[in-house]
């Protein structure tokens, strides 16, 4: 074979060429390397996977539910119509509505036709954009729409598309007095959404309740006497979610303190506790993962020591045909980025046949835990080329002893 010495590009890829037929030629050793590497990364890469999984199982469920995203306020507040627009204008907030006082926001509903029970139910503020009511119920959009929850409409026999007469009682001047105002029933959410007795209704309608049973005609609908309600609105509360996980924490402290100093109720403490078994999680991981790539790479790396001690021959007679020394020294290299590429790939594809059986196992168990144990496309990227990276590292030292190889030394064992 003649040498290119003056091509080392031409000679780093016969040196390739050679390594990869010396790994073709050994293969029982080859296979043995292939395999005590894909023995390793596969256990690690299901750890990974049902670490992921699971935490992405419960951030999903966190985000999900609109209710771990919810800022709840204690007692009551004043808030004007500014502070609304305010507060809906932040990046942090992705729902905000007025709130009227609790003991305003109740009503009597009971079936336009014949059947069904009179319920009172609390009634909720909408608009849309509503995160209780998406993938459920369109908002209300008017004074003369509600949304009731399953309970209300089993009680009183409704369903959407139905009819309920609504009535507001209030007492002034010593006199009791009724008002009835008819609703639609566009939607009915189910109990996992609100699972008491309520309506959601539109702030409007809240409002104008409000007004009525605080003395004051409300005009629009035809209810009471005197004056209709002028002036600036003030509500004792609201509903507020926020986008993310990660602004519940600010959104709070920023009701807590900066000047407003509201006491707020939030799922913080659960979201908390799911980032920390996180961190547990993967700390633990990185544990095991270290003990056992290292361990894994000092044997590797002997193992390539010790081959290129057998082939100091075969090396040696290399260099008397002119490949130069820094050619040399990528023929242990080359095999431990195939013995990688081979090893990692062998992981891979166990690892996607692992998590189909645990996936599948789980789903029929409990019908829960979609994906317990998955890996992104971006995981699995990052693995093996890890993998290779750290295979090349192992060899450094072997391709270190390639390059010191003597040929004088060599042929003496010819």
């Amino acid at each position: 074979m003649s040498a290119p010495a003056g091509n080392s590009g031409a000679t780093a890829s016969q040196i390739a060429r050679l390594a990869a037929r010396d790994l073709l030629h050994q293969k029982l050793a080859s296979l043995v390397l292939v395999l005590a590497l894909a023995a390793v990364l596969t256990p690690l890469l299901v750890l990974f996977g049902l670490k992921f999984g699971v935490i992405d199982n419960l951030a999903r469920e966190l985000v999900e539910d609109p209710r771990n995203r919810e800022i709840r306020l204690v007692g009551h507040g004043r808030f004007d119509q500014d502070w609304f627009e305010n507060m809906a204008a932040r990046d942090e907030v992705a729902f905000v509505i007025p709130r009227t006082r609790g003991a305003a926001a109740t009503i009597d509903l009971r079936p336009e036709g014949p059947g069904g029970e009179r319920a009172t139910v609390e009634l909720i503020p909408s608009a849309p954009g509503d995160p209780l009511l998406q993938g459920h119920a369109k908002a209300p959009a008017d004074k003369e729409s509600i949304v009731i929850s399953a309970r209300t409409a089993r009680l009183m026999g409704a369903k959407t598309g139905d009819r309920v007469k609504a009535s507001v009682r209030r007492k002034r001047g010593g006199r009791w007095s009724r008002e009835q105002v008819l609703l639609r029933v566009t939607g009915v959410v189910p109990d996992s959404v609100f699972a008491r007795k309520g309506g959601f209704v539109s702030p409007q309608l809240l409002a104008a309740i409000e007004d009525y049973r605080d003395g004051y005609a409300v005009p629009e609908l035809g209810w009471g006497e005197g004056e209709p309600f002028s002036g600036p609105r003030y509500f004792s509360g609201f509903r507020l979610y926020v986008r993310g996980l990660d602004d519940v924490p600010v959104v709070r402290d920023l009701l807590a303190g900066g000047g407003q100093g509201y006491e707020v109720i939030t799922q913080a403490k659960a979201i908390e506790e799911v980032r920390l078994f996180d961190r547990y999680l993967t700390s633990t991981y990185l544990m095991i993962a270290f003990i056992g790539v290292a361990g894994y790479l000092l044997s590797f790396g002997a193992s390539m020591w010790v081959n290129v001690e057998r082939k100091r021959r075969e090396l040696s007679v290399l260099q008397l045909l002119g490949f130069p020394s820094s050619v040399i020294m990528f023929f242990p290299m080359v095999q431990s980025a195939l013995i990688a590429l081979c090893g990692g790939g062998l992981a891979i594809v166990l690892f996607g046949f692992i998590s189909i059986l645990i996936n599948n196992y789980f789903a029929r168990a409990s019908g829960q835990f979609e994906g317990l144990c998955r890996l992104l496309p971006s995981h699995l990227a990052f693995s093996l080329a890890a993998t290779l990276l750290c295979a090349l590292l192992s060899s450094a030292l072997a391709a270190y002893r390639a390059t010191r190889i003597e040929p004088s030394k060599g042929l003496r064992e010819l």
